[in-house]
């Protein structure tokens, strides 16, 4: 949290500090890097979840969209495909489909 907080712009640097001076007048002690204030024991979540060590599993299915655009790159690329055609099957514009034509070249 504080890490975004300073990097957004809406907090300085100094939050670090600060907030090592509140956490040790309130606990006694100081955090180090790897430290985790109310961390679970790994027997408390370890298993509930996949192989992956994620809460919710993911499945092929969560990168269909990805592999689909991989495969509208490739049949450009080779051109088996129009521009126009891969606008429709990715369900973008034809503008949107230039766009990513141009940063794919980049």
């Amino acid at each position: 949290m504080l890490y975004r907080l300073v990097e957004s712009g809406r907090g300085t640097r100094d939050v670090w500090g600060a907030f090592q001076v509140q956490h040790r007048r309130h606990f006694g002690s100081t955090l180090r890097n790897a430290d985790e204030p109310a961390a679970l024991g790994q027997s408390e979540f370890a298993w509930h979840w996949g192989r992956s060590g994620e809460p919710e599993c993911l499945s092929r299915h969560d990168f269909v969209e990805a592999r689909l655009s991989k495969l509208v790159r490739r049949a450009l690329q080779h051109g088996r495909i129009s521009l126009g055609r891969g606008a429709e099957i990715l369900s973008i514009s034809r503008e949107q489909m230039r766009q990513r034509v141009r940063e794919w070249a980049t």
